[in-house]
């Protein structure tokens, strides 16, 4: 399973939906974390 296929794999769960969600800290990296949350947690 590759990155694209698990993505989609966790959008069609019911209730997920995915965020970025730390668009202004100082280390560029944690910028990009994309994290997946379901109901808001």
């Amino acid at each position: 399973m590759n990155i694209e296929e698990f993505r989609e794999y966790c959008l069609s769960l019911k209730g997920v939906y995915e965020k970025m969600p730390f668009p202004n800290v100082a280390d560029r990296y944690s910028r990009d974390v994309l994290c997946f949350y379901i109901a808001d947690k």
